[in-house]
């Protein structure tokens, strides 16, 4: 209600932007229910639906998963309202380089230490799967991740096939 046009405009090119990255979504289907959103039309139209969009008692995202389950447009409304208000993920990012750029390691470059510190992230995404993922190098260089080296064979259950291969460019 309290938006300026400029700023609606930013807001309607933002969750446009956002269900064309979403995968799970059909942007054109997300644009029609935006439409009939702003319109008051369609699903919007009945009072049940506006009155249980303002219920004190019903918050947004129960509201977005329990009642508008065929509104293409949840799936957008889900990823905004679940976004972190913290900072607290630039701050791991920041105590992650940190760790890898120490005064021992201080001759590191800017990019070299962007690069570890992105691989090191990743790879604690990995880790949970850390005997399914391979890490080849381009030039040959021994590296050890969860105990093993580059190139090496990874133990594995012999009927699971899937592998996650990190290429590092060292």
């Amino acid at each position: 209600k309290h938006l300026s046009a400029g700023e609606i405009v930013q807001g309607l090119q933002y969750i446009d932007s956002l269900a064309r990255h979403l995968s799970n979504v059909d942007e054109n289907k997300v644009l029609e229910n935006l439409a009939d959103f702003r319109s008051n039309s369609g699903f919007w139209e009945m009072q049940f639906v506006q009155d249980s969009a303002i219920n004190p008692n019903l918050s947004p995202v129960t509201f977005w998963k329990g009642i508008c389950i065929e509104c293409r447009l949840r799936f957008v409304a889900e990823a905004v309202l679940t976004m972190p208000a913290t900072s607290a993920a630039t701050e791991k990012s920041f105590s992650s380089y940190g760790n890898i750029h120490t005064k021992k390691r201080n001759r590191l470059s800017v990019k070299c230490a962007g690069m570890l510190t992105y691989v090191n992230h990743n790879l604690k995404l990995f880790s949970g799967t850390a005997d399914k993922i391979k890490i080849v190098t381009n030039n040959d260089k021994s590296l050890n991740f969860f105990g093993y080296k580059a190139n090496d064979e990874l133990p594995g259950d012999s009927t699971d096939t899937s592998e996650s291969t990190v290429t590092l460019g060292l």
